[in-house]
């Protein structure tokens, strides 16, 4: 992806990325609630879910380290690219957030300009990148769930009983 990419290059991944969180979702939930006896179901969705929230705020904070790592690795790039000086870490993760204006208002609208497509082309690296790692997690994901979820099994008088 680049800064001038549309949906098109964006659906494939998002795809991707949520059968991942389809399968990492309900696998560990399924599995962990079917091993034990009905009467720890309770305590084991309580587990269930805290870890899903824990897993989650690694998972979101370490997507945000990959997304300002590498953006602002972009965003240098293209204003060394155009000659204009690269601004600081701070400034280029304020660039990123969205929380600074690209260029600012004393600088001449060539540095504005060049500013403007750094900061298109950070964001865009940096969501390609975060993208992409979500992306291997979601298919490192499918072996665990095929271990996790094992086929139907056999009732003690031979029916089909859910699993």
């Amino acid at each position: 992806m680049d800064a001038d990419s549309g949906y098109g290059a964006v659906w494939p991944g998002s795809l991707v990325l949520g059968a991942g969180v389809g399968i990492t979702l309900s696998a560990p939930s399924a599995a962990g609630l079917r091993a034990l006896d009905s009467a720890f179901s309770g305590e084991a969705a309580g587990i269930i879910n805290v870890v899903r929230y824990v897993t989650a705020a690694l998972v979101v904070s370490a997507g945000t380290l990959v997304f300002l790592g590498e953006g602002a690795a972009r965003l240098g790039a293209v204003l060394r690219g155009a000659g204009v000086a690269e601004p600081g870490t701070h400034t280029a993760d304020r660039l990123l957030s969205g929380a600074a204006q690209p260029g600012g208002q004393a600088a001449g609208p060539a540095v504005r300009e060049a500013f403007h497509r750094a900061t298109a082309a950070g964001l865009a690296e940096g969501f390609s990148s975060v993208m992409l790692w979500l992306g291997v997690l979601a298919l490192a994901a499918i072996p665990a769930w095929l271990v996790l979820m094992p086929g139907r099994s056999r009732s003690a008088d031979g029916d089909a009983a859910s699993g």
